[in-house]
């Protein structure tokens, strides 16, 4: 875990944390308790199992848009999406393009 170099520098607190998608419960729990840690984002989303000790915090955890589009079932165990503009910007293919769009389709129906 990270926690050693965090704990040997300046800071005090991490509001939001891009979290690895191989995270434990034990790490999340760290962070919320030492460092007031209150958000989450995660990429990608297929790869963070659902258990019940990591469930307590998907409310907290936002799905960052990748390559790879959840089904709509996986999103909405999430608190929401958080918009990652240079995933997008990648490439520019024609299935980057497509990928965007339904990306844009599953932002619009989240609101």
């Amino acid at each position: 875990m990270s926690s050693i170099i965090i704990e040997k520098s300046f800071i005090e607190s991490i509001s939001r944390v891009h979290m690895r998608s191989d995270m434990e419960v034990e790490e999340l729990y760290y962070l919320t308790r030492r460092y007031n840690a209150q958000l989450f984002n995660l990429h990608p989303v297929c790869e963070y199992q659902a258990n019940e000790n990591r469930k307590k915090y998907f409310s907290k955890i936002y799905i960052e848009n990748t390559c790879t589009v959840p089904t709509d079932e996986k999103l909405f165990q999430f608190a929401d999406l958080c918009v990652d503009f240079s995933h997008w910007k990648v490439g520019g293919s024609w299935e980057i393009k497509s990928i965007a769009e339904i990306w844009k389709i599953k932002l619009k129906n989240t609101r």
